[in-house]
């Protein structure tokens, strides 16, 4: 068996290393473009929410077919539409974060029963796949 010369073996454990360092820096690039990527990717969400007006002011209660226990209130439809967003941004934000994705579909607003007073609106949403770091 051939023994390695003193200072081939230095040169040879020094290149070992460096073959190291250069592996980590590449993973660690190859991490932070898979996270840019990831970071800047949207989905974007409609659904149909019921908007009931309140029997004792002018504010209205937010309810959506679809996404089960998603409700809102406002005291005038522009809050009631902001606070729907938030809830079904909510919503959806719990299933990405549970890694669940399971999104219901859409329900067509011709399939929604009334009632009398109520109307449909669409709500989107736009979430984030992965969040900042501000």
């Amino acid at each position: 068996m051939k023994t390695i010369p003193q200072n081939h073996s230095k040169k040879l454990q020094l290149s070992k290393t460096s073959l190291r360092l250069y592996r980590i820096k590449i993973q660690y690039i190859i991490s932070m473009l898979y996270y840019e990527y990831w970071r800047k990717k949207k989905m974007t969400f409609t659904y149909p929410a019921v908007f009931t007006p309140h029997k004792n002011d002018k504010g209205y209660h937010v309810t959506f077919p679809d996404l089960q226990c998603c409700e809102a209130d406002g005291p005038d439809l522009e809050d009631a539409v902001e606070h729907a967003r938030e809830a079904a941004y909510n919503w959806l934000y719990l299933e990405i974060e549970e890694k669940t994705f399971e999104f219901p579909p859409q329900t067509h607003m011709e399939d929604i029963r009334l009632e009398e007073g109520e109307f449909l609106k669409h709500i989107m949403v736009t979430v984030k796949l992965l969040p900042d770091n501000d």
